[in-house]
């Protein structure tokens, strides 16, 4: 598993492929694991890269605060180390906030977007409060109790009773500890607003969003897609939070359909 010294950091990651960069970041509280559908079935056509960020899987989790800033430096440095920019960036619900903040301070390094079961408006105060309450509950009780619920919640209802499939959800989630889930719900607390960013986004970009997602509503995803210039949207029914997990064969082809009409483009 190789990695990267970022500001002190050591960042985990893995490439394959060649061709066309797309990077992958993963949604909180998972790993580069949850994205291993997709390294398998499209690094034989593009180089794809997928990381820990920072606190997660196998990088390094220094103590906090952590902020979604911080989170898209990591990133940034990394395609640079890699000599992998500009990249498709991919980002899955909190990798989706890492992508904006990529747009708003290093929109050289992003070619296209593809932004999944991902949101652009910040927390309501509601939300802001039940972060909170999450924080001071794993304090009190550790993370073990909130992983277990956070692997049901992020599939359908009907993935949600499919044992193996929290199992394997839940497997996405080893390597963080408590001190790294408390500043990240504090980070995604405290992130800003990104619905004014995206009538000035000017890269392609694919929206997908599960039509059963209990954490991002569909309709954010149509927000969307209806705003940013140059959008598209692929809806995966019968999914929940994770689609690209729960239904990866036609996550994989919405992807790829993408992705090759890029490579196409950029050959003429």
């Amino acid at each position: 598993m190789p990695t990267l010294s970022i500001k002190g950091v050591k960042i985990a990651y893995e490439e394959s492929g060649k061709g066309l960069p797309v990077v992958f970041i993963h949604g909180f509280p998972l790993s580069r694991r949850m994205w291993t559908p997709q390294i398998s079935a499209l690094s034989g056509k593009y180089r794809v890269i997928a990381l820990d960020l920072r606190g997660f899987g196998e990088s390094d989790k220094p103590s906090g605060p952590y902020s979604i800033k911080d989170f898209a430096d990591d990133v940034s440095s990394l395609m640079l180390e890699l000599n992998a920019a500009p990249s498709v960036v991919v980002g899955h619900s909190m990798g989706g906030y890492i992508a904006f903040q990529l747009i708003r301070r290093y929109s050289k390094q992003v070619q296209s977007l593809i932004l999944t079961n991902t949101r652009a408006e910040a927390d309501t105060e509601e939300k802001r409060r039940n972060r909170l309450t999450l924080m001071e509950r794993i304090r009190k009780e550790g993370k073990d109790r909130f992983l277990e619920e956070s692997a049901a919640r992020l599939l359908s209802p009907q993935n949600a009773e499919k044992a193996d499939l929290v199992r394997q959800v839940r497997s996405f989630m080893e390597g963080c500890n408590e001190e790294t889930l408390i500043a990240t719900l504090k980070a995604l607390a405290e992130r800003p607003d990104n619905t004014d960013l995206l009538k000035k986004i000017r890269v392609p970009t694919l929206i997908i969003a599960g039509d059963q997602d209990q954490i991002v509503p569909v309709e954010s995803a149509l927000f969307m897609a209806r705003t940013i210039p140059q959008a598209a949207i692929s809806l995966i029914k019968g999914t929940g939070h994770l689609s690209n997990f729960e239904n990866p064969k036609e996550f994989n082809n919405a992807v790829d359909k993408f992705l090759s009409i890029l490579s196409s483009l950029t050959q003429e």
